[in-house]
């Protein structure tokens, strides 16, 4: 139990288990075998980008910082923040929620200067996956969109964005879940922070895009829709989504090794975004499973040590048929 068991650092310490195992067997290492720990995933990453910059880059890998069995495609990422120019504005004394881009909240409030107070409580959730929790910030303009004050930011929000996570209405792409004949899954969109800024309020949009979906796409729709609602937009920490091609051998080694343990060995999209988007031919593999209950960014975060030890050793079986195998 506590921050990090599932997100990432346990899977940090079950990845170097099962490197050590593989060191004790005794194999025929044909290959080098690197274990590159990063500590800017949450932020931007000036972290790989330095790896990168004074290292070679791996020929394939993994990040274990999602679920089994192999996601191949990841969605993108963007925050959005919307500074919204409020006639009314001097009516409110406070107005806040949330405290992390990529977390949906558990709480919203407003207080106004006559003392009336607006507190809405919901169910946190890690952004990319909206629709597991319940948001307080959409609640929350919910009941502020029919005010007398007509509150440009609640009516966007009402408009916009909505409990199940779709994107659709943002128009930012076609709103269907493949590209190309390949399936990635749609774009999700949740709002994760609400404040008071400069005499402005400031709200932070957190985008999962899906590939296909660029930069230009997103920054095209929220333009289109700056003056109806009044409000200014900076899009930061944007990652372009990422595909990997399911037949590539590694790959192949990773679908045969969870097959022999009995874990399931398909190609999925991943909703977050990891470190695997960071170098080419790495994927999002583990360390937990579908049936695991998934506490990443939530409170009483956990892992079970059954977990942790299958994990440890799908993880050992593959590097040593990697580094003991040639292709």
């Amino acid at each position: 139990w506590g921050r990090g068991t599932s997100d990432d650092k346990g899977a940090v310490i079950m990845s170097l288990y099962a490197m050590k195992a593989v060191l004790d067997s005794g194999v025929e290492f044909n290959r080098k075998v690197w274990l590159i720990v990063g500590t800017s995933e949450e932020g931007e990453w000036t972290d790989m980008e330095t790896f990168k910059n004074e290292f070679t880059v791996p020929d394939c890998g993994f990040s274990p910082d999602g679920e089994f069995p192999v996601f191949n495609v990841e969605k993108g990422y963007a925050d959005v923040i919307l500074s919204f120019e409020e006639p009314m504005l001097s009516s409110v004394l406070e107005l806040k929620g949330g405290d992390s881009p990529n977390t949906v909240p558990s709480k919203a409030l407003i207080r106004f200067n006559d003392g009336r107070e607006i507190t809405v409580h919901g169910i946190s959730t890690h952004s990319s996956t909206p629709e597991e929790g319940n948001n307080p910030i959409i609640g929350l303009c919910g009941k502020l969109r029919d005010e007398e004050e007509g509150f440009r930011f609640a009516r966007f929000v009402s408009r916009y964005l909505t409990n199940d996570g779709k994107a659709n209405d943002l128009k930012i792409d076609d709103g269907l879940d493949n590209y190309q004949g390949e399936h990635v899954g749609i774009t999700t969109a949740a709002p994760t922070v609400i404040k008071l800024e400069n005499g402005k309020v400031v709200l932070n949009v957190n985008i999962r895009q899906k590939y296909g979906t660029t930069l230009e796409k997103i920054s095209r729709g929220f333009q289109e829709m700056s003056d109806e609602f009044g409000y200014s937009y900076d899009i930061s920490n944007y990652l372009e989504p990422m595909m990997v091609s399911g037949d590539l051998p590694f790959i192949q080694i990773m679908r045969e090794v969870s097959k022999e343990y009995g874990v399931d060995d398909s190609l999925k999209v991943a909703a977050g975004t990891s470190y695997a988007k960071s170098m080419e031919r790495f994927v999002s593999w583990g360390p937990v499973f579908p049936e695991d209950p998934q506490t990443a960014h939530m409170e009483d975060e956990r892992i079970s040590v059954e977990t942790m030890l299958l994990a440890t050793k799908l993880y050992a079986c593959f590097i040593y048929r990697m580094v003991n195998e040639e292709y």
